[in-house]
Order: C-alpha cells, then sequence, then structure tokens
C-alpha cells in the first residue's frame, strides 16, 4: 500500500505538524507496510531535504498516479487545494487533517479571509475529503465540521533517541536536580499561542518568580514578526530578568531541555493537540495549559499537571501554584509514565490504520506486522 502526506514542511524548521506527519508516516510503514512518499506544500522549497530520517519532496514531484490513498495536513493552502483537485481528479481518496485550522477559536484571527477560503478553495478540500482527521475529541467538539465522516487518532512522542548511543540524557536524574525553569516551546504568535496571556500572567507573578528563583525560557523561529513584538513586550514590562528568549531548539538539544526543566506552559488559544505538550510529559516536565490546548481530558483528569481557563488572572495563579508545589517530583513520575504509555506511536499510528479502513479505502486490508 502506498501513501502520499502532504504538509508545509521547510527546510531548518521542525513544526508540531511537521514534526507528527514524518513520525506518522514512519510508523505506519513500519507497522503496516505502507510505504510513504511525503510533500511540502512551501512552494519555496524546490530540492528534497530530510526531518526525522524522512525525504520531503518539493511539490512539483508529486504524481497522483503513485499513491493509493493521500494524508493531507492544513487547510488554508493552496497547495494543499491543488493536491485535493488531483487527487478528486484521479479517483484517490485523501484524508484532511486540518491541524486546528477548523476550531471555532482559531476564526478570532483573520477571520473574513478564513472565511473567503472556506466559501472557496479550503471548502473544496474539505467537501472532497473521504473523512476528517481530528487529534483530540476535544479538537473535533470545537471545531466548525460540516463533514458527516471522521475519526479520531492521536498524535505521538518519539523517543527511540534514548536508545541511541548519541544520547546524553541521564534518565537516572532525580527531579530536584532540575532548573527552576518553566520552558516554552514554539512559535512567537502572539495571539495562537496566547503569548500576550503567558507574558502578562507573568508580570502578575513577578514577586514570587523572582523571590523563588524562577525564570520563564521560551524557544522558537526568531526571525519574524512575533519573535520581535514578544521581544519589546517583556523589555517595556520590565521582565527581561525573568524572561529569556531564544531560537528554534530541535532534536536532542530539545528533549535535554525539557528534561532538565521542571516546569512546561502552553498558553494557547486553540489548538489540535499539542506535540510539545506530549513531549515534555513523556521527559516528566510537568505541564501548565490553558483550554484551548485541549489537553484538558488527559492533564485534568488524570491529575497530571495544572489547567487554566484563557485569561492571564487564571493563568498566573496557576503558575503560582506550580512552582509553590510540593507535588510536582510526584506529578514528574506520573506524567512520564502516562505519556510514554498512551502517546506511543504504534498506538496513534493503530488509531489512523482503523480510521482509514473505517472508510474502505481500496487496498487499506493490510495486516499489523508487530
Amino acid at each position: 500500500m502506498r501513501a502520499s502526506y502532504f504538509c508545509s514542511f521547510r527546510p531548518g524548521r521542525i513544526s508540531g505538524p511537521s514534526n507528527s506527519v514524518t513520525l506518522l508516516a514512519r510508523q505506519l510503514e513500519e507497522t503496516f507496510d505502507v510505504k510513504a512518499s511525503i510533500f511540502t506544500t512551501d512552494k519555496s522549497v524546490v530540492k528534497s531535504f530530510s526531518i526525522n530520517g524522512a525525504e520531503i519532496l518539493p511539490f512539483s514531484e508529486f504524481k497522483v498516479h503513485q499513491c493509493d490513498f493521500a494524508v493531507l495536513a492544513g487547510l488554508y493552502d493552496l497547495n494543499v487545494f491543488r493536491a485535493a483537485r488531483r487527487l478528486k481528479a484521479t479517483g484517490v481518496p485523501y484524508i484532511l487533517s486540518p491541524r486546528s485550522n477548523l476550531m471555532r477559536a482559531s476564526f478570532s484571527k483573520s477571520r473574513v479571509k478564513k472565511t473567503i477560503a472556506l466559501a472557496s478553495y479550503s471548502g473544496y478540500v474539505i467537501r472532497n475529503a473521504a473523512a476528517l482527521h481530528f487529534l483530540s475529541e476535544s479538537e473535533r467538539i470545537n471545531s466548525y465540521n460540516p463533514h458527516a465522516r471522521y475519526f479520531v487518532s492521536r498524535n505521538g512522542v518519539d523517543l527511540s533517541f534514548l536508545e541511541s548511543g548519541e544520547n546524553t540524557i541521564s534518565c537516572d536524574t532525580k527531579y530536584i536536580d532540575r532548573e527552576k525553569v518553566i520552558l516554552y516551546i514554539g512559535r512567537y504568535d502572539i495571539h495562537h499561542k496566547g503569548l500576550d496571556l503567558l507574558i502578562t500572567a507573568i508580570v502578575k507573578c513577578q514577586a514570587v518568580l523572582r523571590e523563588e528563583g524562577w525564570k520563564l525560557k521560551m524557544y522558537g523561529p526568531n526571525s519574524g514578526v512575533g519573535f520581535l513584538h514578544t521581544s519589546k513586550l517583556v523589555a517595556e514590562l520590565g521582565i527581561s530578568d525573568l524572561v529569556e528568549l531564544n531560537g528554534t531548539i530541535i532534536g536532542l538539544d530539545k528533549f535535554s531541555a525539557l528534561f532538565n526543566a521542571r516546569l512546561f506552559i502552553h498558553s494557547s488559544r486553540y489548538e489540535g493537540q499539542p506535540q510539545a505538550v506530549i513531549e515534555a510529559m513523556s521527559m516528566g516536565c510537568v505541564p501548565i495549559v490553558t483550554a484551548g490546548t485541549n489537553m484538558l481530558e488527559h492533564i485534568k483528569s488524570h491529575d497530571l499537571g495544572w489547567c487554566a481557563e484563557g485569561s492571564s488572572n487564571t493563568l498566573a495563579e496557576k503558575i503560582c501554584s506550580a512552582i509553590m508545589s510540593t507535588r510536582i517530583d510526584q506529578l514528574s513520575r506520573s506524567c512520564v509514565g502516562y505519556a510514554r504509555s498512551n502517546f506511543a506511536w504504534p498506538i496513534a499510528a493503530r488509531e489512523f490504520m482503523k480510521g482509514v479502513q473505517q472508510f474502505g479505502f481500496k487496498n487499506a486490508d493490510v495486516q499489523n506486522r508487530n
């Protein structure tokens, strides 16, 4: 069986969707022998490159007759539309994974542009999909879903590096040895990632942070307007001593940072299912999240961290509660056990393939090889 995957991949940059799409493709090939061809919808890419050991091909190299089904990740993308149109014309079914782009909260940003897109090219992609793929039940419930056909399958976390010779992370390190750091890893997108809420929350609890010796360390692409806006905001509010802004961190460096920090924060207004939070939990970095992250069904229900409503006041309260807590060591161990047993890629791949089989895809009656 052959599958083609489409996402906005870019050399030197790994986003949540690009990371999870490549890892899903790899696991489906390993478990179900689904041969993968992965294409970037980024029009600036003209030659192949690699992410997570997978070859990423320019969109121009896509040949529709070379796949039995396709997975389209994203929505407001003209090359996603072009792929959907070519697949539809040749009778090849495709799964659309909107990756939070249909969530109601997402329309608080660029509402007019998104409405126009949904009435035209993005609407075409949705209407002609064999099914929609949501990362969580919360994402589905909180999304505009004009499609009767859908399935839910989770994200996963890849910890294969722990068994490699390049691993320098000592799994014997006790929680008490970790730095008094609240970690943020993601784009410097003020609205989507709720960085205005996060920075304001830091201001509100700055006295406690200074007294207890804590710091917020942020990592993400530092070449855009969002990074400059965040830097300006931090300086103007007088919290430069509490907030450290850094560029992108990936691979082993990222997991090492997660392993050495005590807390991880995700203040998004909307998400499908943030892989960054799952990765943090798998390293024992206890999460503080907003309701918009769609992780409450895991974190709140299983007492794995702190969950705030979408305001700077409640976020500040949770930050203060977390840094003063005497339970973080226990929560850290619980996070590791929960993430590694519930978000393993083999589990995610089986859920995804079950969804594919549910809609009667040609040649989808593949067998689990493991």
